[in-house]
């Protein structure tokens, strides 16, 4: 669809009509009220600024339409630079919400000035129905082969699935790495310089990466007992200090390229860090690297995304296979799993909030009242999206949090800290080294902690995500190639507890932190409005 442009110039009156045109627009999309509302203050806030700038009877041009996939609304206006959104965000949080679709994003071309916001509509929430879908159409064409002649069979599955399914694993390797280190490395640069890192987001990102750590080894110990492991290499030993050594130097790259080829997550994660740390360092000696890494990351993630948008072709053909080719009843071994996975995260949640609510002094019971609406509505549509908005609201009117703090934390906090998709990971490793008898060590459950922790961090806000970070996981750690597709199998479910487990964890982090630095409003966390 193409966007179609109405010009007006500014006013009082053009703003609310412009405003009214845009909600009519979003209504037409089934935007939820929540969103909508999101869109209308938004561009109430930049018109008004613009009008601020301009003064009255300036010409701005309003846009809607579909461009690149996205329902988008366009503001454009034209002279010299001028930037209507870095009046009021910081530069680091203003991009992680812009890549997340929640926050307008502005350009400068040919003497135009343009700002776009992403508009969310229901249907793209479709991605699970579409997957579920293939799943029972995979399913019902594996069950029909086995009354298909075998020779008809064999070239389905020798000449159409198995090529099929290798060219997107083949495409799954090929840009993961890559899109991880961009993500990263642009993440980093977006703090402007190192003091503003230091002064900003040190304290924040510390906290939450060590939440992750915790939240990963965690999820290792509490598997333990319901696994049986072979632990071939747990005899005490120069092998088994050999072992744990060459994972800890092993870290280290020996060469840029070597990474990217084999899949080594945590190397890749290593040279994101210290391109980007340099990078950040270099200031604007190194504008020109800055802007590639930034708009890389954008072009790669937006790659990547349409990558996973093929995610439901996959699994109708590998369910068919895997069923065409056995009896299929692989799959009634992913109960454990998932299992797990909703037993480890709903004790870490426990144990968060019980821990936030002693931290904070206040009765678990009303904290986690507090913090419900939004958990409910993320595990529900498991789309941490459509939580935003209601979380932010929380966050300021319920929990009692300083607005500046919640605007700087919880788009970091959606990005990097995700301890639900660390106890998920877990849970699927342990089991599926259990199920192909992979052999374990020490050594390899401390590499999949770190790993897991690292990969958890560094999962880019898109949907599909997870099952890049799985093909990750797996070569990382030495997990047979066919155990992916049970991996993807089982993220249709985990996918909902996953979501709504993370939400509810940023939101008990961003409490604890908020306290621990004097953002938290006391009288606003004990007013049982929620209750």
């Amino acid at each position: 669809m193409s966007i179609s442009y109405k010009g007006y110039e500014l006013n009082s009156e053009t703003i609310e009509e412009i405003l009214q045109e845009t909600e009519k627009y979003c209504s037409q999309l089934n935007t939820e009220q929540r969103q909508i509302l999101r869109v209308r203050l938004t561009l109430d806030e930049l018109l008004l600024t613009l009008m601020e700038r301009y003064g009255n009877g300036a010409s701005v041009s309003i846009g809607a339409g579909k461009y690149r996939g996205r329902q988008i609304v366009r503001l454009q206006y034209e002279g010299d630079p001028f930037d209507p959104t870095e009046q009021t965000d910081d530069e680091w949080s203003g991009q992680i919400m812009a890549s997340l679709g929640l926050s307008p994003v502005w350009t400068y071309r040919r003497k135009i000035n343009t700002v776009t916001i992403t508009v969310s509509d229901r249907r793209r929430k479709g991605t699970l129905f579409y997957i579920a879908a293939a799943a029972i159409l995979g399913i019902v064409l594996g069950l029909s082969g086995h009354w298909l002649p075998e020779s008809v069979w064999s070239f389905i599955d020798t000449n159409i699935l198995s090529p099929a399914m290798g060219a997107y694993m083949g495409l799954l390797k090929t840009f993961a790495g890559i899109m991880i280190a961009f993500t990263i490395c642009s993440g980093i640069i977006g703090f402007g310089d190192s003091a503003a890192l230091v002064k900003t987001g040190k304290g924040i990102i510390a906290r939450f990466s060590l939440l992750m750590i915790f939240a990963s080894a965690f999820g290792m110990l509490f598997m333990q007992p319901f696994v049986q492991l072979n632990w071939n290499g747990s005899d005490e030993g120069s092998s088994q200090i050999s072992a744990l050594s060459e994972m800890i130097f092993g870290i280290l790259p020996q060469n840029l390229v070597d990474p990217f080829l084999s899949g080594n997550a945590i190397q890749i994660i290593v040279i994101a860090l210290c391109i980007g740390a340099v990078l950040l360092t270099a200031g604007e000696r190194a504008r020109t690297v800055r802007t590639f890494v930034t708009e890389g990351a954008e072009v790669l993630q937006r790659l990547a995304s349409s990558i996973c948008g093929m995610i439901p072709i996959y699994v109708f053909m590998a369910l068919a296979q895997l069923i065409g080719s056995k009896d299929g009843t692989v799959l009634l071994s992913l109960w454990k799993p998932l299992c797990l996975a909703f037993a480890g995260q709903t004790v870490l949640m426990l144990i968060f909030l019980l821990w936030t609510s002693a931290r904070i002094k206040c009765s678990p019971i009303l904290l986690f009242k507090k913090v419900l609406p939004p958990f409910l509505v993320a595990f529900t549509t498991a789309s941490s999206m459509s939580a935003f908005t209601l979380s932010m609201e929380t966050c300021e009117k319920d929990i009692g949090l300083d607005s500046a703090f919640v605007k700087f934390c919880y788009p970091v906090g959606s990005v990097m800290f995700m301890p639900a998709t660390a106890v998920c990971m877990s849970s699927v490793l342990c089991c599926f080294a259990e199920s192909y008898n992979v052999g374990v060590s020490p050594a390899w459950v401390i590499a999949a902690v770190i790993t897991i922790a690292l990969l958890a961090i560094a999962t880019p806000p898109m949907p599909g995500a997870c099952v890049l970070m799985y093909s990750i996981l797996f070569t990382q750690i030495g997990i047979p190639s066919e155990a992916f597709l049970l991996a993807v199998a089982a993220n249709l479910v985990t996918d909902f507890y996953d979501t709504g487990y993370n939400v509810l964890g940023i939101l008990l982090g961003m409490t604890g932190e908020g306290h621990r630095l004097g953002y938290l409003n006391r009288t606003v966390l004990l007013n049982n409005r929620k209750a």
